[in-house]
């Protein structure tokens, strides 16, 4: 996408909103800035090992869906134009 995007010399934030999935730690060194979503790494790793262990338990054996939050990290690729 971005090599596509220079070639029609476009850029994020300026021409185009991107935003990109789990925050990687290169997401702020490219062009304005990668917005990202960012993930809850190791609150999912924690939570995945405790449902393992009551699942070996026996404690539990009921599927569960459990939601853990993520974070919009804002930056220059999903600025609104005029901003």
């Amino acid at each position: 996408v971005a090599q596509a995007m220079a070639r029609l010399d476009l850029q994020f934030g300026r021409d185009i909103g991107f935003v990109g999935f789990d925050d990687p730690d290169w997401a702020s060194l490219i062009g304005p800035g990668l917005s990202t979503i960012s993930q809850p790494t190791d609150e999912i790793g924690r939570t995945a090992a405790n449902c393992l262990i009551e699942r070996l338990k026996g404690l539990d054996s009921a599927p569960r869906q459990l939601l853990l939050p993520g974070e919009l990290v804002v930056r220059g690729s999903s600025l609104r134009v005029g901003d």
